[in-house]
């Protein structure tokens, strides 16, 4: 697994609640979100490091699926163990005016332990979920429509 980009661990919290459900697709929870009748296509959105318990993930999946155009789907290629959402309070506060810059640090000091053992375990082989999971999809949509599309995003938040 690539080393998250710095764009991974800033970010804002963002507003609202997501729209979509969350069911097993391919053998992993995924976010499913969109015009399931007839999409003009699939897409597969990349979560950041902090998956699925984020609801910026969900919402960005939400916006790509707001025009009624697309199927968008947010699997948990990180099987029910995304980094901590304590580590992303203190990365990306809600209200980062009243997070004193010394309680942010000490903070990330604290749970370095934490990010490291997550990083232990999410190396490049844990991680061929992700291929296992495009690789299905190709082969239960090979007879899909012609001139179909298949998307894949990945996002920071």
């Amino acid at each position: 697994m690539d080393a998250p980009c710095s764009e991974c661990i800033k970010g804002t919290a963002h507003k609202g609640e997501p729209l979509g459900t969350e069911e097993v697709v391919h053998g992993l929870n995924t976010y499913v979100i969109g015009n399931r009748a007839s999409p003009k296509g699939i897409i597969v959105v990349y979560s950041d490091v902090f998956g699925l318990p984020l609801p910026n993930n969900k919402l960005i999946a939400d916006a790509y699926a707001r025009s009624g155009e697309w199927l968008v789907y947010l699997p948990d290629f990180f099987q029910g163990d995304p980094v901590p959402l304590k580590i992303a309070d203190i990365l990306i506060p809600v209200d980062a005016t009243k997070q004193p810059t010394l309680s942010k640090y000490t903070g990330i000091l604290a749970n370095a332990p934490t990010f490291i053992r997550w990083l232990s375990r999410h190396k490049v082989g844990p991680t061929n979920v992700c291929l296992d999971f495009l690789q299905a999809w190709e082969q239960a949509y090979q007879a899909a429509k012609v001139g179909s599309t298949f998307l894949l995003a990945r996002i920071c938040c």
